[in-house]
């Protein structure tokens, strides 16, 4: 798989290829595998939330209008705005949180590793 970084949404079709970025990205099947708490995000996993926001990103015309690079930028960052979860979400049994400081530190490096 190619892209700067990852694959970006592209005409005619503007789909997210969710299945080659999970065969392709060991971190998303991390997401896969990590709840959310159903108090802010009841449709699940992490893995469900950010494929559900790439769509809808990917639906939206102001996107699709982008300059190529700013669309390849602005995917990146949805495809990576949760990236830091599965490595600092604690669980219990009514809930699946992150602490918001521990999520934005460890999302600033594992950020930096997805992109080199």
């Amino acid at each position: 798989m190619n892209g700067f970084p990852f694959p970006c949404p592209a005409p005619p079709n503007w789909g997210v290829d969710w299945p080659a970025l999970t065969e392709e990205y060991e971190w998303i099947g991390a997401m896969r595998d990590c709840p959310q708490d159903r108090v802010f995000h009841p449709e699940g996993t992490v893995s469900t939330h950010v494929h559900r926001v790439c769509e809808a990103l990917a639906g939206l015309e102001e996107f699709r209008d982008l300059p190529v690079l700013d669309r390849q930028i602005l995917f990146a960052a949805v495809l990576l705005h949760d990236v830091a979860k599965p490595s600092c979400t604690r669980h219990d049994s009514q809930t699946a949180r992150c602490d918001p400081l521990t999520l934005l530190a460890k999302a600033d490096a594992l950020g930096r590793e997805c992109t080199d």
